[in-house]
């Protein structure tokens, strides 16, 4: 009995190793931009919990009902900038793994890195694909939404399909009907 695995798709597949380095890349820099961003609601945060302690060490101060309202403000503001930081952080996601592969050739900075890029499966039958253009959209969105399922165990999920599929495929690619390659100029 063979567990070999029969490639369907006429193209240069990445390998589960670019995969994961590409990924870990685009997720550093996420990682980086989420930090920033829970930054600066922190800030407010933290200034208000300063207020607050200095308000419980001081009961009798004068300036006892000064520091609880403006530790209350800090509070507040913190908590309106991290809501809408969070909106902004959601855009930028979206951004990044959907709207910018249509417009940079399938690719996001570790795919470019990586010398990979997505590829849009134009005909299963005869394995063909095409690239990545503008009008993509729904199926960079399909991928992007279903990294959750792909995430789950630390992307367990995702890399045992890509190990299993023939063609690479994580949950994402098989339903969105895209595939990762090697990137034309790293091929040679």
């Amino acid at each position: 009995m063979s567990t070999e695995k029969t490639q369907t798709l006429k193209a240069d597949l990445a390998t589960l190793q670019q995969r994961i380095f590409a990924g870990l890349i685009d997720w550093a820099i996420m990682a980086a931009i989420m930090i920033v961003i829970e930054i600066i609601p922190s800030i407010f945060r933290w200034i208000a919990a300063g207020l607050v302690n200095k308000a419980a060490l001081n009961p009798g101060d004068p300036n006892y009902s000064r520091w609880i309202a403006t530790a209350a403000t800090m509070s507040l503001i913190g908590s309106i900038l991290y809501a809408l930081l969070n909106i902004v952080a959601l855009v930028i996601v979206i951004y990044y793994f959907v709207w910018r592969p249509t417009r940079k050739g399938g690719q996001t900075v570790g795919k470019k890195i990586i010398k990979t890029k997505v590829v849009i499966i134009d005909d299963p039958e005869k394995g063909t694909v095409r690239d990545v253009t503008k009008d993509d959209l729904v199926p960079m969105f399909i991928r992007w939404l279903l990294l959750i399922v792909d995430g789950i165990f630390f992307g367990a999920i995702g890399l045992l399909l890509i190990y299993m599929s023939a063609d690479n495929q994580r949950l994402g690619d098989q339903l969105a009907k895209t595939a990762v390659v090697v990137a034309p100029e790293a091929a040679k």
